[in-house]
């Protein structure tokens, strides 16, 4: 997956749909420059900070949040609660936030991470296991494919 710099989000968020309060929040976001595991602030007033600092960046920052910690068969979260994707798009002007919107959010049934390894079918042999398992790594391709589509086209 690569690395990435969170975001944590002062601002009020348009259509905040968590019952967790926003500022808890570390959102990831890979459209920072160093992603480094830095963690960029938005100020209550809309600044974009950095260790303190104000930052001079001109462009869009998109930034989500998950809790989803396993796929196949099955969405599975550490607590078994809903999982959820949520992503917003916000654009900055020299460091100053002059747009952001919601541009994603699902959420479906999951089920607890401890369960994952007991939902596992028994194998009659070793092909049998790797078939199985090819297909669930596929199955997450194609879903890691889809998201970073649909990504791409939410910020054109």
């Amino acid at each position: 997956m690569g690395m990435f710099d969170y975001v944590r989000c002062e601002y009020p968020l348009p259509d905040y749909p968590l019952n967790a309060p926003q500022e808890e929040i570390h959102f990831q976001t890979k459209d920072t420059d160093e992603q480094y595991l830095k963690t960029y602030v938005i100020s209550a007033e809309g600044q974009l900070i950095l260790e303190d600092v104000l930052q001079d960046y001109t462009g869009g920052i998109c930034f989500y949040d998950s809790n989803v910690v396993a796929i196949g068969p099955g969405t599975y979260t550490r607590d078994g609660e809903d999982s959820h994707w949520l992503e917003y798009i916000s654009t900055f002007v020299h460091g100053k936030l002059t747009h952001i919107e919601r541009s994603h959010y699902s959420f479906e049934p999951a089920q607890k991470s401890s369960q994952m390894w007991r939902d596992q079918p028994k194998f009659a042999n070793e092909k049998e296991r790797m078939d199985w398992w090819n297909a669930q790594r596929k199955e997450f391709e194609d879903w890691q494919a889809a998201e970073l589509k649909r990504r791409a086209e939410a910020k054109a």
